[in-house]
């Protein structure tokens, strides 16, 4: 009859109309969920700052920073605030840390000590040649170990091979780490072995070694790698060596830049953290019911690209060109300033933000001091320069006949 034959041809409309919105569903849903993959990787301050400065509890964001990084975990076997969520171990952390690095601790006139006598330690004796990364990793952990942490250099006996497998160890886990290789048997126990004998007083070495080390030896390698054929910059060194203070650090002589804004540039251009990354609760489908959204809810790793914000337009046109005399105070302003996130935003910002800049400018100060012209050693540039653990190929530091 009639209505029989429109009733199946509105059925058929029916269906052909839902099917129809079913596809524009999953079609939305697919380009939804694209844009999600997309937002893994953030280069926008404003983004970025949402991501690290959350209207989160301190609890939620230690998760969110821990999951993440469990592969230094598996690597290094810390149990630190870095891979937990729970407060305890962060307040734990934190007040140690600002306790190895406090001035009653450490004053910077005797780290400038420390670091000097690190230099005339590992300078070349007997070879006439030393690489340039051996160098500085071997400089750094010695003012790591006797400056920060305590170690007796005199008793203990800090051999230089003894420090290699220590830094190189550290280097090769860390970098299996990132990429989910096989770690090397017995390679963790070599460091740990090593740590343990210098520093007795701690139950696991690493997890203070680690932070400290890690990032400082690549900003003084960089700093120095970019600077020792420049006379002027040398010689501001130099001065806050003779007088290590927040003055000295700050002063800008002429036309050259602070040790300050040398640093600072050093940070910008290399930080040694270039991502920070955050494990984040995505909703792929938040048109759709709560419960069956959460259900559907899933975790993903979002990086924060500070290296990529610290060389942005923002900058101007030469933002990649290295020129620490930008962050002269009428030169920089409150937008750039702002970019500057080296060591982190919000409640995680790194506990050593306002102490390790000063401390890697002493340690390459103290380099200054013996290597480069009118110096028994200078140091010969090899390939582009790249700021990472990786790339010092050519540089070397070499005995002048």
């Amino acid at each position: 009859s009639m209505l029989t034959a429109n009733m199946h041809l509105y059925a058929s409309y029916a269906s052909s109309f839902l099917f129809a919105l079913l596809c524009v569903l999953i079609s939305t849903c697919i380009r939804h969920l694209r844009r999600t993959m997309q937002a893994r990787r953030l280069t926008t301050y404003e983004d970025i700052r949402a991501l690290l400065d959350p209207p989160l509890s301190l609890t939620e964001q230690l998760c969110s920073r821990a999951i993440p990084n469990a592969r230094l975990k598996r690597a290094f076997q810390i149990y630190s605030t870095f891979v937990r969520g729970d407060i305890a171990a962060h307040s734990s952390f934190t007040r140690d840390a600002a306790r190895f690095i406090s001035a009653r601790n450490i004053p910077w006139a005797r780290f400038a000590d420390v670091a000097n006598d690190a230099v005339a330690l590992y300078l070349p004796r007997s070879a006439d040649t030393i690489m340039f990364d051996t160098f500085i990793s071997r400089v750094t952990i010695h003012v790591v170990l006797v400056g920060i942490l305590g170690a007796d250099s005199e008793h203990v006996g800090i051999d230089p091979l003894d420090v290699d497998v220590v830094t190189s160890g550290i280097n090769d886990l860390w970098v299996k780490s990132k990429a989910s290789a096989p770690l090397p048997p017995n390679l963790l126990e070599d460091v740990n072995s090593r740590l343990r004998r210098w520093l007795p007083a701690l139950a696991n070495p690493l997890e203070f070694v680690i932070p400290a080390y890690e990032t400082i030896w690549r900003v003084v390698a960089t700093a120095v790698a970019l600077n020792h054929d420049n006379e002027e910059t040398r010689n501001s060194f130099l001065l806050f060596l003779q007088e290590p203070d927040a003055d000295q650090f700050r002063r800008f002589t002429g036309e050259s830049a602070s040790v300050e804004a040398t640093i600072q540039e050093v940070l910008r251009l290399y930080p040694p953290t270039r991502r920070i990354s955050r494990a984040v609760t995505i909703y792929p489908f938040p048109f759709l019911p709560y419960l069956i959204s959460k259900y559907l809810s899933r975790e993903i790793i979002v990086a924060a690209d500070i290296e990529a914000l610290q060389r942005s337009a923002v900058w101007g046109h030469l933002a990649m060109q290295y020129d620490p005399l930008r962050h002269h105070p009428q030169r920089c302003n409150d937008a750039q300033r702002q970019t500057l996130l080296a060591f982190g935003a919000g409640k995680l910002t790194c506990v050593a933000k306002n102490w390790a800049p000063q401390a890697a400018a002493l340690i390459v100060a103290a380099v200054f001091d013996r290597v480069g012209v009118d110096k028994a050693f200078k140091i010969e540039a090899g390939r582009e320069i790249l700021g990472g653990r990786e790339g010092w190929e050519g540089w070397i530091v070499k005995r002048i006949d």
